[in-house]
């Protein structure tokens, strides 16, 4: 008798969850590009009737340094559209220097 042991492999939900918002924002009717600024990746750039939005999607962000990591990027943009970062965490947060 052979016994196998398959070692299963860690489902990354971070990336589904982006996966998810990027086809939720294509049902939108959004053209959608990631961007970049200052080696800083943000995950979507949504645009819709000339109007950008910004979207960092994390499975969690309550790891301080997580946290950290996401905004940066939005911190960075220099313009008056939205920026948002979707997580699966419960609760509400707001950052206003965003």
């Amino acid at each position: 008798m052979v016994l196998l042991i398959l070692e299963t492999k860690r489902v990354n939900i971070g990336s589904r969850l982006e996966a998810v918002v990027f086809l939720e924002l294509l049902r939108r009717d959004y053209e959608i590009y990631v961007g970049t600024i200052e080696n800083a990746e943000v995950d979507f750039v949504a645009i819709k009737q000339g109007i950008k939005e910004y979207y960092q999607v994390s499975y969690t962000v309550t790891d301080d340094e997580t946290y950290k990591r996401e905004v940066s990027a939005l911190k960075k943009i220099k313009d008056d559209y939205r920026k948002i970062l979707l997580t699966a965490d419960s609760g509400y947060a707001n950052d206003e220097s965003v």
